[in-house]
């Protein structure tokens, strides 16, 4: 019963605002109004049929007139884009993460396969045994003489000189060599000799039997 009453009441409002809108581009065009001004959409009484006739004359706000309002669809179809970009970004992000770490898992392999090697090999060696494994490596390792540049000089309460070279190495007679003279400045060649023990040879040649202390 109640779509029965419904039907003829939305036919009447077209029809209403379809008159209006007649009327009221007939007015437009030729440029005179209704009696004192008033625009013919306010005669409709349903507040309904007369919202749908300003729309129509006007169009709602932000929109040109008669203009479809279809700028809605448009931004939400322009989110989807935007979420689908930034998605292909981060999967491009990834997979170039995936290659760069590829490589360095190799190497890190490789390098501990290499030490489990040398281990095995060495197994039960003494460090000379070790040593003889590689000897180009040894030397390298262990040279036979260091030289350098003389910080400064001391003297023990025997006379035993204390030279401190300048990459903080320090070196101390063993016993008092009287002929022996460094001065500040001075290169010096520490080098090995025999039983393990160390000598330092001066600017003027002079050797004397040394232990280093730090």
């Amino acid at each position: 019963m109640s779509k029965r009453i419904l039907r003829p009441v939305g036919a009447l409002v077209a029809i209403s605002v379809a008159a209006t809108l007649a009327h009221a581009q007939e007015g437009s065009g030729t440029g005179a109004g209704t009696s004192g001004g008033t625009h013919p959409c306010a005669s409709i009484a349903d507040a309904t049929a007369r919202l749908a006739c300003y729309d129509a004359t006007f169009g709602r706000p932000g929109q040109p007139k008669g203009a479809p309002a279809t700028a809605a669809p448009a931004a939400s179809t322009a989110a989807p884009a935007a979420v689908v970009g930034t998605a292909s970004v981060a999967a491009g992000a990834a997979q170039g993460a995936t290659h760069t770490a590829a490589p360095q898992v190799e190497a890190t392999e490789a390098a501990n396969a290499a030490a489990a090697e040398k281990a095995r090999r060495e197994f039960g060696l003494s460090e000379a045994g070790k040593r003889a494994l590689e000897p180009a490596k040894t030397a390298e390792a262990h040279p036979d003489s260091i030289s350098g540049k003389v910080a400064s000089v001391g003297r023990r309460a025997g006379g035993e000189a204390v030279v401190t070279l300048e990459d903080g190495q320090v070196w101390a007679e063993i016993q008092a060599n009287p002929l022996l003279v460094v001065k500040p400045g001075e290169v010096v060649t520490i080098r090995k000799a025999s039983l393990g023990s160390y000598m330092l040879v001066s600017a003027k040649r002079v050797a004397t039997h040394v232990r280093r202390i730090k």
